[in-house]
């Protein structure tokens, strides 16, 4: 883990802006799920152009149910991880809340548009169907090519998954149960 994040501290203590200042397009699409002044976690942004955000995800979990939404876009996580942090991540969401995931396919490798150079960092549709299981309801599944353009890092004939899944809203059955367990 320390030697990926030696590789990102160098990479962005280059001067200019990798990847771009405008946000991500898949991002921008999906924008409308959310509803204004929402609570949205953008964990690994590397130049901040999703949003502003620092910590160690190996070990970090948000408040329970305290988020609108999480954006993960090109987040590659190491494998030993992935599955546990991104389980960490979708039990932050509040009920109807969104996780809106964007990351290199494996299929990726034949591409020189970015992305990391190790196949078990790269990801698709049906391992994050798996690592969501249980927790979030599958709303978009896809992968395929796309044309980058954002910043000198990412452009070009790329390969990518995009995920979309939903926190499964409070059922009113669920409500009533929950009135009832909070009566003195």
């Amino acid at each position: 883990m320390i030697s990926i994040m030696n590789f990102w501290d160098q990479r962005f203590a280059e001067p200019g802006y990798k990847y771009g200042l405008e946000p991500n397009a898949f991002l921008r699409d999906q924008a409308s799920r959310l509803s204004p002044a929402s609570a949205v976690l953008v964990p690994g942004d590397g130049e901040g152009r999703n949003g502003v955000w620092l910590a160690d995800l190996s070990d970090w979990a948000p408040e329970a149910a305290s988020l609108d939404a999480v954006a993960l876009i090109y987040t590659h996580l190491p494998s030993a991880i992935r599955q546990s942090v991104h389980r960490r991540l979708a039990q932050g969401l509040k009920p109807g809340g969104w996780l809106i995931l964007e990351a290199f396919h494996p299929a990726q490798l034949q591409h020189a548009s970015g992305g990391p150079k190790d196949a078990g960092m790269l990801y698709m549709p049906e391992q994050l169907s798996a690592d969501f299981d249980g927790l979030l309801s599958s709303v978009l599944a896809w992968q395929g090519k796309i044309t980058l353009s954002e910043g000198p890092g990412h452009q070009g004939l790329a390969h990518v998954t995009r995920w979309v899944g939903q926190r499964p809203p409070l059922s009113s059955s669920t409500l009533q149960e929950s009135s009832y367990e909070n009566r003195p």
